[in-house]
């Protein structure tokens, strides 16, 4: 906006008078983004030199005076034979330097969520967890050189909370649901102020990495809605359900199940008597987790 413009178009004029520079073309560069040549920029008076390469460079600004601030102390460089010494990326800066990229770490978040996903959905996997928690490490390592805003990166925490939350809240998807929009906006609020002109997280960065993630939350939410709507066995203290009523689940010749305060229960009908899928029954003892049952019903009830 011109606000923005403004100030940094008196920004750049305050810092080219005070180093000498040529006040009207850095007032264009900003407001008219102006380009020029090397050698324009030199007849322009916006920089000092062209050099070709180091050396070239070194033989031009030897002998040069120059201005230290905030002395004003006036030196003479001397630097014709001194030492080029070159000093290379260490590992982590190199892997820093390749993976230091909005797109890049929000992609190595998405799927470090997916991976935490999985394993809170099938614990003892060890994999998913351990690869999940590598891959959010990189993430937020490749956020450390970038102009990251605060706000995009407590979305993303935030996201990975709700996210694996949803596993463990019965619920209608709502954490997940809150979870993938927390992923979007921290996407999108990531990377600097939204007035400045910073690289962002692509458009497709956030398609990918949120539709990943919406596809694997609708995929372990349906499982576990499916596996909350099976009747689980039991494994309480058998003594709880003697004397207790409930009905056939399958047909007893004599073993099969039964259904009890809803809960499937391993049965056998007493007396080896054949009891029929549906009849109501009555549980009469316990042999470990197998219940002794006998037909609530009568005979004509039975006819019928």
């Amino acid at each position: 906006n011109d606000k923005v413009t403004n100030d940094a178009a008196a920004d750049i004029r305050g810092i080219a008078k005070h180093r000498g520079r040529n006040e009207e073309w850095a007032e264009q560069a900003v407001r008219e983004s102006v380009s020029v040549t090397g050698d324009e920029a030199v007849a322009l008076n916006v920089v000092d030199l062209v050099a070709a390469d180091l050396h070239d460079l070194i033989a031009q600004i030897d002998g040069r005076s120059i201005l230290l601030e905030p002395d004003g102390e006036r030196i003479t460089l001397e630097i014709a034979d001194a030492p080029i010494v070159e000093t290379n990326y260490n590992f982590a800066e190199s892997v820093l330097d390749v993976i230091a990229d909005p797109n890049i770490a929000f992609l190595f978040t998405s799927i470090g969520s997916l991976l935490l996903l999985i394993e809170a959905f099938s614990p003892g996997l060890v994999g998913p967890g351990v690869f999940g928690v590598i891959m959010l490490i990189f993430g937020f390592f490749a956020l450390g050189p970038l102009d990251t805003n605060p706000a995009g990166i407590a979305l993303l925490v935030l996201a990975i909370i709700l996210l694996v939350a949803e596993v463990f809240v019965a619920g209608f998807g709502f954490l997940g649901i809150g979870g993938i929009i927390a992923l979007v906006l921290g996407g999108l609020l990531l990377i600097g102020d939204a007035s400045v002109d910073a690289e962002k997280v692509s458009i497709w960065a956030l398609v990918v990495g949120a539709g990943l993630v919406g596809v694997v939350v609708f995929g372990l939410g349906t499982l576990i809605a499916v596996d909350r709507r099976k009747p689980k066995w039991s494994f309480q203290a058998s003594h709880g359900i003697v004397g207790k009523a409930g009905h056939a689940h399958s047909a007893l010749s004599p073993g099969g199940t039964v259904m009890v305060d809803a809960e499937l229960w391993s049965a056998r009908a007493a007396a080896g008597v054949e009891i029929a899928e549906g009849t109501s029954i009555n549980v009469i003892g316990m042999e470990g987790l197998t219940a002794i049952v006998e037909s609530s019903e009568s005979e004509e009830e039975l006819d019928e």
